[in-house]
């Protein structure tokens, strides 16, 4: 379909980019509040520490990276189709290059960076 799905984009996008967007939250045992998990990542994965690095897997990253896959795909086959939300979409993705709590997270990301630039140009954006 192509470009021609482009006018489907107005309704399935929206919740897309709720779930690309959302940040789960999570606690250490033993604490009695829950942070963001990028919060709790980025304290546990202290540069120059030598800590191992961690990767998150729950339902709830899972369901981002599938997302964010979702993203990637209908900017790819949409291309020009897709400019109307080049706005909304590119400073999520960017924000999600720094997603420090997995590492598919970035990569599904930096997956969707070269067909967005590429719409953009298409659409004379």
């Amino acid at each position: 379909m192509k470009e021609k799905f482009a006018p489907y984009l107005e309704q399935i996008l929206p919740g897309v980019l709720a779930m690309a967007a959302f940040s789960p939250e999570m606690g250490v045992a033993g604490g009695d509040s829950l942070a963001k998990m990028e919060d709790v990542m980025s304290e546990l994965n202290e540069e120059g520490s030598g800590a191992a690095k961690l990767n998150i897997h729950t339902d709830e990253v899972e369901e981002k990276d599938v997302a964010i896959q979702m993203l990637a795909v209908f900017i790819d086959e949409c291309g020009k189709g897709y400019a109307p939300y080049i706005e909304q979409t590119g400073p999520l993705l960017l924000g999600l290059l720094e997603y420090n709590a997995n590492d598919d997270i970035r990569d599904s990301t930096a997956s969707c960076l070269p067909g967005l630039c590429k719409a953009a140009k298409e659409a004379g954006a």
